[in-house]
């Protein structure tokens, strides 16, 4: 039994030692990928991102920095964001070939997600000041935006 027990330490501990280590941030591998960020643009700059690149803090609506640039999509809703100055960025929806409210939905899952998910920090999010012009989710859903696609 202790010639067991000796031989599973072991083999853990040769397992563990041998483990590749991920010794950079997101932000760190992020550059070594080549591409173009929507945290590396200026003020007044704008690119499509997928839909999915938005989170919650509180009850405010974030962009993570390093979203990439992304072609429109034909199942789903893209944002077109714009970098507005204090570290803020504007989006509009653009809609799906076929829109209905669910692909148009905006996600609003915490920005804690990315960050256990990604190795995001904290810093690598943009403070959403609208979006299609509007300052609060209730308003957006209200609008014909959303009223106009049918339920699917």
């Amino acid at each position: 039994m202790k010639t067991f027990a000796l031989g599973i330490a072991m083999t853990v501990a040769a397992c563990s030692a041998a483990a590749f280590e991920i010794n950079l941030s997101s932000e760190e591998r992020s550059k070594y990928s080549g591409k173009l960020h929507l945290q590396d643009l200026l003020v007044g700059d704008a690119m499509r991102i997928r839909k999915d690149q938005t989170c919650s803090k509180g009850n405010q609506l974030y962009v993570y920095g390093l979203a990439e640039p992304t072609d429109e999509a034909k199942w789903s809703s893209t944002f077109k964001a714009e970098i507005k100055p204090g570290r803020m960025a504007s989006l509009t929806i653009e809609p799906p070939e076929e829109p209905t409210r669910s692909k148009m939905a905006i996600q609003v899952i915490a920005c804690e997600a990315f960050e256990l998910g990604l190795g995001a920090s904290p810093d690598q999010f943009l403070a959403v000041s609208e979006i299609n012009g509007f300052k609060d989710l209730a308003s957006l859903y209200k609008s014909d935006l959303f009223q106009s696609p049918p339920f699917k």
